[in-house]
Protein backbone atom coordinates (compact mmCIF):
# COMPACT_ATOMS: atom_id res chain seq x y z
CA UNK A 1 0.00 0.00 0.00
CA UNK A 2 1.21 3.64 -0.41
CA UNK A 3 1.86 5.61 2.59
CA UNK A 4 -0.36 8.13 3.25
CA UNK A 5 1.21 12.07 2.68
CA UNK A 6 1.36 14.66 5.33
CA UNK A 7 -0.82 16.85 2.81
CA UNK A 8 -3.85 14.06 3.53
CA UNK A 9 -3.72 15.39 7.40
CA UNK A 10 -3.03 18.92 7.41
CA UNK A 11 -4.10 21.77 6.06
CA UNK A 12 -1.79 24.80 6.63
CA UNK A 13 -2.97 28.23 5.34
CA UNK A 14 -1.10 31.59 3.59
CA UNK A 15 -3.13 34.61 4.89
CA UNK A 16 -3.78 37.05 2.01
CA UNK A 17 -1.45 39.74 1.64
CA UNK A 18 -0.94 42.44 -0.57
CA UNK A 19 2.00 43.93 -1.55
CA UNK A 20 2.59 47.30 -4.30
CA UNK A 21 4.86 46.59 -7.41
CA UNK A 22 8.22 47.66 -6.53
CA UNK A 23 8.05 47.18 -3.01
CA UNK A 24 8.79 44.17 -1.13
CA UNK A 25 6.40 42.20 1.54
CA UNK A 26 6.46 38.95 3.29
CA UNK A 27 3.91 36.41 4.01
CA UNK A 28 4.03 34.12 7.54
CA UNK A 29 4.28 30.73 7.66
CA UNK A 30 0.88 28.93 7.19
CA UNK A 31 -0.92 27.86 10.48
CA UNK A 32 -3.19 24.36 10.72
CA UNK A 33 -5.95 25.87 12.71
CA UNK A 34 -6.24 22.05 13.64
CA UNK A 35 -2.55 21.44 14.91
CA UNK A 36 0.80 21.71 15.07
CA UNK A 37 3.31 20.68 12.00
CA UNK A 38 4.68 18.01 12.55
CA UNK A 39 8.62 18.90 13.47
CA UNK A 40 11.22 19.43 10.47
CA UNK A 41 8.40 19.77 8.05
CA UNK A 42 9.92 21.46 4.99
CA UNK A 43 7.93 23.80 2.40
CA UNK A 44 8.15 24.04 -1.30
CA UNK A 45 6.44 26.23 -4.12
CA UNK A 46 4.59 24.33 -7.12
CA UNK A 47 6.75 23.19 -9.96
CA UNK A 48 3.79 24.75 -11.97
CA UNK A 49 4.04 28.68 -10.02
CA UNK A 50 3.90 31.01 -12.10
CA UNK A 51 4.72 33.78 -9.73
CA UNK A 52 8.94 34.27 -10.73
CA UNK A 53 8.94 36.90 -7.91
CA UNK A 54 7.68 34.53 -4.98
CA UNK A 55 10.44 32.80 -2.70
CA UNK A 56 9.51 30.27 -0.38
CA UNK A 57 11.64 29.28 2.69
CA UNK A 58 11.60 26.12 2.70
CA UNK A 59 12.77 25.48 6.49
CA UNK A 60 9.93 27.99 7.94
CA UNK A 61 7.32 28.38 4.94
CA UNK A 62 7.72 32.45 5.09
CA UNK A 63 7.23 33.65 1.30
CA UNK A 64 8.95 36.57 0.21
CA UNK A 65 7.11 38.39 -2.75
CA UNK A 66 9.62 41.19 -4.79
CA UNK A 67 7.27 41.97 -7.62
CA UNK A 68 8.93 44.52 -9.88
CA UNK A 69 7.25 47.99 -11.19
CA UNK A 70 6.40 46.17 -14.68
CA UNK A 71 4.27 43.81 -12.44
CA UNK A 72 0.38 43.97 -13.66
CA UNK A 73 -1.28 43.38 -10.10
CA UNK A 74 -4.63 42.20 -12.58
CA UNK A 75 -2.26 38.75 -13.26
CA UNK A 76 -1.86 37.77 -9.59
CA UNK A 77 -5.19 39.12 -7.80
Amino acid sequence: TKPDKFSDFYRPAYKPVTVKAGETGKVEPPKDPTRSLPQGTKFYKEPASTIPWAKVDKNTGEITLTPDRTTNPNDYS
